[in-house]
């Protein structure tokens, strides 16, 4: 497996363009979960944010977020955290991109259903509808 076979020994990997452009593809959501998930731990182990093909990356990390694996869910929000603390300002950048375009994606597809608060918002109680 190419993606596996440039790292360094401090665990850091460093990829080609064509290794990333292939852990953009493999995070397509048409893709089976486990290519997914390799994809995903690659990125773990690199800055994505520095690579040409960042923005088909930001893409697969970003409908990563709305999965239906919560677990999957969890690791593309946690590689958002490991992107907004290395630090640069590139990976911030990318980060609030990111983020802000699966909020607004998210509330596009939720258009149709609306809150009603007749009797205010209880927040004591986690599972209050």
């Amino acid at each position: 497996d190419d993606l596996s076979s440039s790292s360094n020994q401090t665990g850091c990997m460093f990829f080609t363009s064509d290794q990333y452009f292939q852990i953009a593809q493999n995070l397509d959501p048409g893709m089976p979960k486990h290519v997914r998930q390799n994809a995903l731990n690659c990125l773990f182990k690199t800055a994505p944010g520095e690579c040409e093909h960042w923005p088909l990356i930001r893409r697969g990390i970003m409908d990563g977020l709305a999965d239906d694996d919560y677990n999957f869910a969890e690791e593309s929000l946690s590689l958002h955290a490991k992107l907004f603390n290395s630090g640069t300002s590139q990976s911030t950048a990318e980060l609030y991109t990111s983020l802000s375009g699966h909020l607004i994606q998210h509330f596009q597809t939720c258009a149709t259903y609306h809150v009603r608060l007749n009797n205010g918002l209880d927040t004591a109680h986690k599972n209050t509808r």
